[in-house]
């Protein structure tokens, strides 16, 4: 019963697949906690998106700075096909070998309450670093059913209702909590015992970090 109760209410559902010159593979139906969303644009990756203006860039060496992004960039991007090659191989269970491969994978069902992760650190052999791309993303009326493979009949809405935030770098860091409150309609900053109201138009920060919709 809390296996059930879960899934319905906090995991998705995503069908994948891997693909190489030897064979097909099609993967089980596999449930996540959260959908989490590379901000880390590779050079090759530049021209799938529409960027908006340079956002304000940071003196910090290990801190780095996009063009802006919205959400929904990154989930009409997210079940694109991906290419595993160089350090990326996929190790075919058919012949043993790393093989250069295609990978998707695609959204099938989402839950009551959808997690969105912006995955703000990215470590490499050749850096680590915190990531301030700026990602808009809807407060209301967010309609996911365009980003499933599975279609409904209808719209499915999301409203976003509480955001985790990160401020600082990878030595060090502080993170705060905006949450949306039902009955007087008004959202508020929670940083530590220091509560206060905040306007709707400051809640998208590059701070952003984790998305609660429901």
């Amino acid at each position: 019963l809390n296996i059930i109760k879960k899934n319905d209410i906090f995991v998705r559902k995503v069908e994948s697949y891997v693909n190489s010159n030897e064979m097909n593979i099609n993967t089980k139906f596999n449930s996540f906690d959260d959908v989490s969303f590379e901000l880390r644009i590779h050079k090759n990756q530049k021209h799938l998106f529409k960027f908006e203006e340079q956002s304000s860039t940071s003196t910090k060496s290990n801190q780095i700075s996009e063009k802006e992004l919205s959400l929904e960039d990154l989930l009409a991007k997210f079940d694109e096909i991906e290419t595993l090659s160089d350090e990326d191989k996929w190790r075919c269970p058919k012949c043993k070998e790393w093989v250069n491969a295609k990978k998707k994978i695609d959204i099938w069902t989402v839950p009551k309450i959808l997690v969105i992760h912006l995955k703000r650190f990215s470590f490499t052999k050749e850096s680590r670093e915190k990531i301030e791309t700026n990602v808009s993303f809807p407060l209301r009326d967010f309609d996911i059913q365009p980003y499933l493979l599975k279609k409904y009949d209808e719209p499915l809405l999301y409203d976003l209702f509480a955001v985790s935030n990160h401020f600082g770098g990878l030595g060090s860091g502080h993170y705060t909590a905006y949450r949306y409150h039902e009955q007087n309609k008004k959202w508020y900053d929670f940083d530590d015992s220091r509560v206060s109201e905040i306007k709707p138009s400051e809640i998208i920060t590059p701070n952003a970090y984790v998305l609660f919709y429901r």
